[in-house]
């Protein structure tokens, strides 16, 4: 029951799966509730389907709403998210990614809720008809909020949307969760010995990742120092793909495919240096919470990586689709401890200072108070 003194927030998602966006919804409504609770009464929605997240959110004592779409784009949600608005009183709608900027926008407008909230990513790459259904929604946003300056940089430039109508506030990391601490036992489970140096990457098989480039690295960089090893974890469609260009590289004792884990807080310690190869980002989480655990980070270049980034003070940044920068990159973090040891601190420091979890939960909420 929806209590009259607070202000009620409507979060539209796109799914309810484990990905980037979703997770972030559910940490911030999690920090709603566990710091703001007596102002923000939430209730989460998905436009695509369920998922493993569903539970998640029950366990905050939010039974999410499902609304499966029965087609690429379905218009009929529209009107049953308008219901649901009306119905829970809604004060903001707050939206994650495209299908539901889309949907939840339209929405809030014919159930007559002026207070939207966009936010933005912008990690996929829009077709012309989603371009244009985007363009349409951002006219009724009230704030658009980007995750980066760069993503707020595209988001006026490529979609139109007016600076007056864009914020940026950069996501945050639980400190608590992730922290400086290296796990030996953990390595010995994976098959290190204690002199092996691990280079770790937690990112979907995917195209945007950039995993065939680190791949191309690791042939010169094995050949060299065969203590190097290199970690993959996730899944995603071009798994097969991968493990077949690391047999035909002749690479696999070097390389440990872990598939999809629910413990990235536990398996960063049982790296030496944090590696994400990207082809664009809006600004990747897996980062932030491995420069949270204390660990040094080689990055591509790109969108908001270089906000948390910063070269050569807490990791080295490098062009993307660059098969030798990674390979140098690797190469000079494997023979300089005490570098790996320096960067890490600073990084562990900056996310401390810039990237924090209850910083960004209270930025959302200076949000939400000034409309």
């Amino acid at each position: 029951m929806n209590q009259p003194d607070k202000k009620n927030i409507l979060f539209v998602v796109n799914g309810l799966a484990i990905g980037g966006g979703e997770l972030k919804v559910l940490d911030l409504v999690k920090g709603l509730n566990l710091w703001y609770n007596d102002e923000f009464d939430c209730t989460v929605c998905s436009v695509g389907q369920g998922g493993p997240l569903f539970e998640r959110f029950e366990e905050l004592g939010i039974t999410p709403y499902v609304f499966e779409k029965k087609a690429a784009f379905d218009f009929s949600l529209i009107p049953k998210v308008a219901a649901l608005i009306r119905d829970k009183k809604i004060d903001i709608v707050h939206t994650t990614l495209f299908y539901a900027d889309v949907i939840g926008a339209f929405a809030a407008r014919l159930a007559g809720v002026k207070k939207i909230i966009s936010w933005e990513a912008v990690t996929e790459v829009y077709t012309p008809k989603q371009i244009m259904a985007y363009k349409l929604a951002s006219r009724l946003y009230t704030k658009s909020v980007a995750v980066s300056r760069a993503i707020e940089n595209k988001v006026q430039s490529k979609y139109k949307v007016p600076s007056e109508k864009t914020i940026t506030i950069h996501y945050g990391v639980d400190l608590s969760r992730f922290y400086p601490f290296r796990d030996e036992a953990m390595r010995m489970d994976l098959g290190f010995k204690k002199n092996d140096v691990v280079f770790g990457t937690v990112a979907r098989f995917t195209e945007q990742k950039g995993h065939r480039y680190l791949i191309e690295a690791a042939k010169d960089v094995i050949s060299k120092e065969s203590s190097v090893h290199f970690v993959l974890a996730g899944d995603g469609p071009l798994r097969e793909e991968i493990e077949g260009k690391i047999s035909e590289l002749g690479l696999d004792k070097n390389f440990h495919l872990l598939g999809f884990r629910t413990d990235i807080d536990k398996l960063l310690h049982s790296f030496d240096v944090f590696l994400l190869p990207s082809l664009y980002e809006g600004l990747p989480n897996a980062v932030l919470e491995a420069m949270a655990a204390g660990l040094p980070v080689i990055a591509t270049a790109v969108d908001g990586t270089p906000e948390a980034v910063i070269h050569n003070e807490s990791g080295i940044l490098i062009e993307p689709k660059n098969p030798e920068a990674i390979r140098d990159s690797v190469l000079r973090l494997f023979e300089n401890i005490k570098l790996r040891d320096e960067f890490g601190k600073n990084a562990r420091q900056r996310v401390e200072e810039s990237f924090s979890w209850e910083k960004e939960v209270s930025e959302f909420v200076e949000l939400y108070k000034s409309l």
